[in-house]
């Protein structure tokens, strides 16, 4: 056809659609409202953008424009009004996502692979962002999608998480730890709260991790509290875990081994328990502060006492 880049009217029948097209998927109910609108005025008002077809004459392909292609065919309209362009491959590229921007936003998914499929062409990212108006990690970060795990990859596409930044959290976790996390996810859990919890794990010890993992241990308190053992200690807690992990059991399990920190509230508490006046004339002997009572706790407190009793005892002996 000659006069390309004018203005030409086409049958709708002659125009296929793109297979390469970025939108993967149309809203219908738009569909049919846009329908209505070309039914209604009887004309496209914007011409869509085509380029001939390679090997059926007079046949073409959609560059841009395919939704108001398909509504006009809805509308049982006969021509549309198109501009024939050359076939330069990047340029139509292009001109696609332009037009796939400006017209109707692409899912985050779809506008990913669009950007990601332009650098596969030949784009470069600084070209892209020029060409689009948008700057450079713009433009990294929706392509930076496809450089994740392929299940991290479907929690976008599906939608299920739309944040990219998120997506990329989920990356650094540990397999066994993303496992449980992409699991939760999927059965409806928030996953804010999922990866929050996920990466606070991934700070443990692995065998904790493995443990939540396997689910022989999921109370987070426990979880957290375990994380303070020694390798010994942990391996034993893991396998009394194993084989009863009611939060019960291993809550005892845990108390027995590590003991409860005394605040200073409790500290004063004692201290004001005791006879002061004999707690200093004991001390004194033991060249030990009146005021440090309030700095040790109950089970300090008697060591010295007896100890200081024992010495006494031994010395009238």
């Amino acid at each position: 056809m000659k006069d390309m880049d004018k203005l030409h009217s086409i049958p709708v029948e002659n125009i296929y659609p793109d297979t390469q097209q970025d939108r993967q998927n149309i809203d219908q109910k738009k569909l049919e409202e846009l329908a209505s609108s070309i039914r209604t005025s009887q004309q496209v008002f914007s011409p869509l953008s085509v380029k001939p077809h390679p090997s059926e004459a007079n046949k073409f392909i959609l560059i841009g424009g395919e939704r108001r292609w398909r509504a006009a065919k809805l509308a049982g309209m006969q021509q549309v009004p198109v501009i024939v362009r050359n076939n330069d491959a990047k340029a139509n590229s292009l001109e696609m996502l332009i037009d796939n921007l400006l017209r109707e936003d692409l899912s985050g998914y779809e506008l990913s692979y669009a950007l990601q499929k332009r650098l596969n062409e030949g784009w470069t990212t600084s070209d892209l962002a020029k060409h689009l108006g948008k700057s450079k990690p713009w433009v990294s970060k929706y392509t930076s999608i496809f450089k994740l795990n392929e299940r991290i990859q479907a929690l976008y596409k599906e939608k299920i998480i739309t944040d990219i930044s998120k997506l990329q959290r989920l990356a650094k976790l540990p397999e066994k730890t993303l496992n449980i996390a992409l699991k939760k996810i999927r059965e409806g859990e928030n996953a804010t709260e999922v990866l929050k919890v996920s990466e606070n794990i991934a700070k443990y010890p692995e065998p904790l991790q493995d443990a939540y993992a396997d689910c022989a241990i999921q109370d987070l308190k426990l979880l957290k509290k375990a994380s303070k053992l020694d390798d010994d200690e942990l391996d034993d807690f893991i396998k009394s875990a194993q084989k009863d992990n009611s939060s019960e059991h291993l809550s005892e399990f845990l108390e027995e081994r590590i003991p409860s920190k005394t605040s200073k509230k409790t500290k004063a508490h004692i201290a004001l328990q005791l006879n002061l006046h004999t707690a200093r004339e004991l001390l004194k002997d033991l060249r030990y502060a009146a005021e440090s009572i309030a700095e040790m706790d109950l089970q300090q407190c008697e060591a010295t006492l007896n100890a200081y009793l024992s010495e006494k005892a031994t010395g009238s002996a």
